[in-house]
C-alpha cells in the first residue's frame, strides 16, 4: 500500500472525530455550554451547518476514492478542509474581538487541532509517492551463470522460446 493511501486512511478517522467535535461544547462559561451546531442554529445560520456537513462528506468521499484507486490523490479535499479551517479562524477572530476568548471550550480547540492535523497530513501526502514499494525478487536464475535474474521478461525468443529480459 502506498504512503499516500495510508495517510488518507489516517485522515478518515480524523474527519469522523471532527464531525463529533461539532456537537461537543464549543463555548462554555462554567454553567452553560453550547456546541458549534447550537451556536450556528441560534444565529439563524443553519445553512452554514449544512454546508459544513456537505463539505465533510465530500472530503470523506475524496479520501475513500483515493484509497480505492479511483483518484490518484485527494487534492480536492483541500477545498473542504480549507473552508472549515477558515470558518474556525473566523470564529476565533470574532471571539477575540468580542472579548469572549476565555469562553472557548474543548470543542473549539479539539476541532482546530484536528483540522490542522488533517491539513498537515494532506500536505505530506502530496509530497509522497502513490506507488507502493515492493521488493524486487528474482524471477529466475541464469542457466549459464547461476545468478538470479531481477529483470522483467520483455518478450520471448520465437526460435528458442527462451525469455528476453529488459
Amino acid at each position: 500500500m502506498s504512503r499516500r493511501k495510508i495517510l488518507s486512511i489516517v485522515c478518515i478517522p480524523l474527519l469522523a472525530l471532527f464531525i463529533i467535535c461539532l456537537f461537543i461544547p464549543f463555548i462554555s462559561d462554567g454553567s452553560t455550554s453550547l456546541s458549534f451546531w447550537e451556536i450556528m442554529d441560534k444565529d439563524d445560520q443553519m445553512q452554514t451547518n449544512i454546508i459544513i456537513i456537505i463539505e465533510l462528506l465530500l472530503a470523506l468521499l475524496l479520501f475513500i476514492l483515493q484509497i480505492c484507486g479511483a483518484l490518484k490523490d485527494a487534492k480536492f479535499a483541500y477545498f473542504p478542509i480549507g473552508y472549515l479551517l477558515t470558518n474556525f479562524v473566523n470564529v476565533f477572530i470574532s471571539m477575540i474581538k468580542r472579548e469572549y476568548f476565555k469562553y472557548l471550550s474543548f470543542g473549539f480547540w479539539f476541532g482546530f487541532i484536528i483540522l490542522i492535523a488533517i491539513l498537515v497530513l494532506m500536505i505530506i501526502s502530496n509530497f509522497s509517492s502513490n506507488e507502493s514499494k515492493s521488493k524486487q525478487e528474482p524471477i529466475g536464475y541464469d542457466p549459464k551463470t547461476g545468478k538470479p535474474i531481477y529483470a522483467r521478461i520483455k518478450s520471448y525468443d520465437p526460435n528458442t522460446g527462451k525469455p528476453i529480459y529488459e
